[in-house]
Formats: structure tokens, sequence, C-alpha cells
């Protein structure tokens, strides 16, 4: 009779955990989750009748979107608002998948808005305003904005990719205030219409952009319009397309610290800018344009390949610097000699070098002695043979390194010792120094010093003298099998 009683109970138990009854005196807690519709096709979104509550169809369309529901914009589907669209209650979110995209025409209102990698919104509401209260955008997703009228975007979003793509002409420059502080993916300005698209005015936001900065035909950029100074962070490359037009500041300070490429085939206003290269690969300053920076620096630890057309009012190297241009005849060619930098001139005195390597690295030490003075010279031409060239090497009196300017001999390295070249013309006034080496008929790495300097390693130019680490392995080995004998001897011995 109790086992009877006993099923009776755990069954009546599993009926009211099925049925959802709660025992006497206890409230059953309302679920928090609303029910997930999925997007029936390439529809108006603000229609129930474009959702259901399967993928493929066959469920159920919402009654309203007032219930705390979700709703899933799925891939390869194109929603365009044809009416304001609302959607509210408790838990309530708009999810556009990867390769779904939603083009609101019309405000659209909800309290949780997500894009997914891969999935696209196109801003075309005429207001400023991005939905949702919590936005959530994969870094791989896209925010297009076709119309925002003339007022700043919403701030505080964490943004994937933007467009501006602007569908008309909104009669002024738009200002937004710092509201892109933040952008995880690329940020692309295809269209502007003729204004000027801008990040800041008198704000000091720090921007981040993580991926590439593009400005591309008809898109107009201006980092800064205002007073004081910002920061912008650009984790990619930096692209001016032909047609396109970079303005770095009208007003206020702007430091771009950039870790890809800079290519300008377009327009770049500098102002009163500073750029610098920060990457932990090789970068590259290209494009058909003329770029002309206004300071511009090359940090520690970074790479640079400079054009023959890229100039600025102040160059800093702290990093390392390369040109290419061709030696020829019997004229001054000068390497990364812009911003007051002096670089490197060279004179091939009729018997051509042809395509010459010079790479600079600045402010560091150029051989383990440290007797060098702090700027690095490698220069590599094409023809070697039977050369007598005349080189004039720059450096900054800040680079000095313990030497006497007046006294500067010009050095190059053979692979295991220093030669002293023929040197004279030691320029020692300014902040810019210099000295000449004629008769040069070797070439490669390059020091500057007062002192003869030790015939020790480099620490730039990969001069290392290799060690013989095999040969000591080899002797450890026989030493460890000599004792492992003599063991083995003296347990035998003892048997």
């Amino acid at each position: 009779m109790k086992r009877r009683w006993f099923v009776l109970l755990v069954s009546l138990a599993l009926v009211v955990g099925v049925i959802g009854v709660a025992p006497v005196g206890v409230t059953r807690a309302a679920p928090t989750a609303g029910i997930t519709y999925y997007s029936q096709g390439s529809l108006a979104p603000n229609l129930t009748t474009s959702w259901n509550t399967v993928r493929g169809g066959g469920g159920s369309a919402p009654a309203n979107f007032t219930g705390g529901d979700i709703f899933v914009v799925q891939s390869g589907h194109s929603m365009t608002t044809s009416a304001t669209w609302t959607v509210s209650g408790t838990g309530a979110k708009i999810q556009i998948e990867g390769g779904g995209t939603l083009q609101a025409n019309n405000a659209v209102t909800v309290p949780t808005f997500q894009i997914d990698a891969g999935g696209k919104f196109i801003h075309n509401t005429g207001t400023a305003t991005v939905p949702g209260t919590a936005r959530s955008f994969a870094a791989n997703s896209t925010y297009e904005i076709w119309n925002q009228g003339t007022a700043s975007i919403s701030a505080g979003v964490t943004w994937g990719n933007v467009i501006i793509n602007l569908a008309s002409d909104p009669g002024q420059a738009i200002g937004n205030a710092g509201a892109f502080a933040t952008v995880g993916g690329s940020f692309t300005v295809q269209n502007t219409r003729g204004r000027e698209y801008r990040f800041t005015a008198a704000q000091t936001t720090q921007h981040n952009i993580a991926g590439n900065l593009t400005v591309q035909n008809g898109g107009m950029l201006n980092f800064k319009s205002g007073a004081n100074a910002i920061t912008i962070n650009i984790g990619g490359n930096v692209s001016i397309e032909s047609g396109g037009v970079l303005t770095l500041t009208t007003s206020g300070a702007v430091n771009a610290n950039v870790s890809g490429n800079w290519t300008n085939s377009g327009a770049l206003t500098a102002g009163t800018s500073t750029v610098s290269f920060n990457g932990t690969s090789t970068q590259a300053i290209g494009g058909t344009s003329a770029t002309t920076f206004n300071n511009l620096t090359v940090n520690s630890g970074a790479q640079v390949v400079f054009p023959t057309n890229v100039g600025a009012t102040i160059l800093t190297n702290n990093g390392t610097i390369t040109q290419i241009q061709d030696v020829n005849g019997n004229s001054l060619i000068n390497f990364i000699g812009i911003g007051g930098y002096g670089g490197v001139t060279l004179n091939a005195n009729s018997l051509d070098l042809g395509s010459t390597t010079v790479i600079i690295k600045g402010n560091q030490a150029c051989n383990t002695g440290g007797e060098l003075a702090k700027r690095c010279f490698n220069i590599t031409p094409a023809n070697t043979t039977g050369r007598s060239a005349t080189i004039t090497f720059f450096y900054g009196s800040g680079e000095l390194n313990g030497n006497t300017c007046a006294a500067m001999t010009v050095y190059h390295w053979n692979g295991s010792t220093w030669d002293a070249l023929s040197s004279s013309g030691q320029s020692c006034s300014g902040s810019l120094y210099s000295v000449t080496a004629t008769g040069v008929t070797t070439f490669s790495p390059f020091g500057l010093s007062s002192a003869t300097p030790t015939a020790i390693t480099l620490t730039t130019f990969s001069g290392r003298t290799p060690t013989n680490n095999g040969w000591i392995v080899l002797i450890l080995l026989a030493v460890v099998m000599l004792l492992m004998g003599g063991w083995a001897l003296r347990r035998r011995s003892r048997l």
C-alpha cells in the first residue's frame, strides 16, 4: 500500500512539473525569454507576417511586437522598413545574422540591438539615433550610414565596420563629437556628397580604429575641426583613394598612430598633426600623390619604406627607414633628406651605382662596443665592382653618443672589422651634423665615430660573429660518455 502511495506522489510531481502547476503557496517566476521569430524573406520587418517561429516557415507569426520577443534577420534576407518599427517588452531584441541585412528607412526602436559578424545594418532614417539601448556589434559586422541628418551619431557605441555613404547632400558638414571613438573593424568613407564628415570638433576623445581607414572617391573626412588635441590609433592601413580627401586637422592638434601602410592617391591636408608609424612589421608609404606630413615620426622598432614623393616639416627617426633610388652619372642624389633629417647624399662620380637601397636606423646603438654614433647606415647599390663614390652622412647632435663632430670619421664594416675611410668636410653647426667619405669602393654597413670602433659585432645589421656551439655540444657529449663508461667499468669490476 505504501509503495502505491509513493508511486502516486511521484507521478503527481511529474505532472505538476510538466504542466507548470505551482504548489499551493508558491508563485512560479514568469519566463524571461521571449519567443524567437525568424525573417521569412526580403520583406518589411515592421509587418508581423514577415516573421515565423520556424526558420523555413510553417510555424506561427507574432501577434504584435510588444511581447519581449527576439527577431532574427536571417542570412540571405535583405529587409527594408516601410514604416516605424518598434519592438518592445522585457528581453526584446533585434538580431542580424551574418549575411543578413536590415535597412532602416524609418526609425527602429528596440531595447537590445545585435549585429553578428557578416551582418549589415543600413542607417537611412534621417536622424542620428542608433537602435538599441544595449548594443552588441561584432568586429566584422557592418553599420552603413546613408542619412543621419546633420546631428552627431549616437555616442557610446562599440562599432564593427563603419561605412559612410551619404545618399544625398546634407547641406552642411557633419560633426560627430567623438562618437566613433571605438571601431572594432575598418572605417570607410565612400561618399559625403561634397561635405566634410568629421570625427570631432573640440572634443578630446581618443579614437581607436582596429582595422583600415579608407577615404574613397567622393569622400571627405576631417579628423578634427575644433580646438584641443586628440589621439587616433589606426591598427591597419590608411588609404586615400583618387578623388578622396583626408584632412588631419583644421584646428587643434592630432596625433595619429598608424600600424599599417599609408597610401595617398588623393588629397591630404596635414595641418598641425603628428603621424607616427608604430607597426611591428615592415610598413610603406605610397600612392600616386605627393604626400607631405607635418610632423612625421618612425617609432622605435618600426620599419618604414619611404617613396621619393614624401615630404615632412619635421622628420624624427627612432626606428628604421628604407629608400630606393637610382644613383648614376655625376649628380648628387639625396636619400631621406626631408624634414631637416639630412639622410644620405650619394654621388656615383660617373661610375653608375644603379638602383641603390639606403637603410638608416636612428637613435639606436650601431655596434655592441657602443663607440659609434647612434645613426646607422646600410647602403647597397646594384653595381659594386670598380666604383668610387662620394657619400655624405648626416646625423643629429643628439646622436653623437660621446663622439666629437670635428673628428668624426666614416667606418665601413668588412664582416669582421671596421675600416676607416677617407673622411673630410665635417660640418658641426646647428643641430644637424655631417661628414663626407670619398673614394668609397665597398658598401653595406657604415658607422660614424671619432675613435676607432671595437672590432666586435654589429647590433643592427646582422654582423654577429658566429659561435662554435656545435663543437661545445660534441665535447660535452664526449665527457658524459667517458663518465658513463667509467661508471660501467667500475660496476663490472665489483661484480
